[in-house]
């Protein structure tokens, strides 16, 4: 039996549910197109499910081996969700073709939550968004270490035309 609760919470993740792909269908394209200019990969021609669930779990998960996506989470500042999505987007594109798990997390958080949310907002800065922290705490010392290379990167470094080239060239930098 579904309780008054049950109920609330379902319309609650439903609605949360549409705005998600009202969200993606008006920004998405548009957003994995600065992807693969920022990221210097194309995205495989794979189908991806996103299962969304309610916002104030705030999640966002992946498994690669099933092409899955669990999103839920509220929107802290513009574009927040489609910047994750594509966070979680890359987790699977870059999924068991690294050597260093630690630094492509980094680097994809300097794309993502960074980079691409930057792009997305016509403004900002690296690591925040207005007086919220961008990021996991835990990666933010690798990411900055990263930075300069990073810029380098999108500059257009010699040798390097991916974020896989870089992830190479960061792990022999930095171990």
């Amino acid at each position: 039996m579904r309780t008054q609760e049950f109920k609330r919470i379902l319309q609650e993740t439903e609605t949360y549910c549409a705005w998600v792909e009202k969200e993606w269908k008006q920004k998405g394209k548009y957003a994995i197109q600065l992807l693969k200019d920022i990221a210097g990969i194309k995205p495989p021609s794979t189908t991806i499910t996103v299962v969304i669930t309610h916002p104030k779990l705030s999640n966002g998960a992946f498994i690669p081996k099933e092409n899955l996506i669990f999103w839920g989470h509220p929107e802290e500042w513009k574009n927040y969700t489609i910047v994750y999505l594509c966070h979680e987007l890359l987790h699977i594109f870059t999924h068991k073709k690294h050597s260093n798990e630690r630094i492509m997390h980094a680097i994809i958080e300097l794309a993502t939550d960074n980079e691409l949310r930057i792009r997305l907002n016509g403004k900002g800065t690296y690591f925040h968004e207005g007086k919220i922290e961008v990021g996991h705490p835990m990666l933010r010392k690798l990411e900055r270490e990263l930075l300069p290379l990073w810029q380098k990167y999108l500059r257009g470094t010699p040798g390097v035309k991916d974020i896989f080239d870089l992830e190479k060239k960061a792990t022999r930098k930095l171990g």
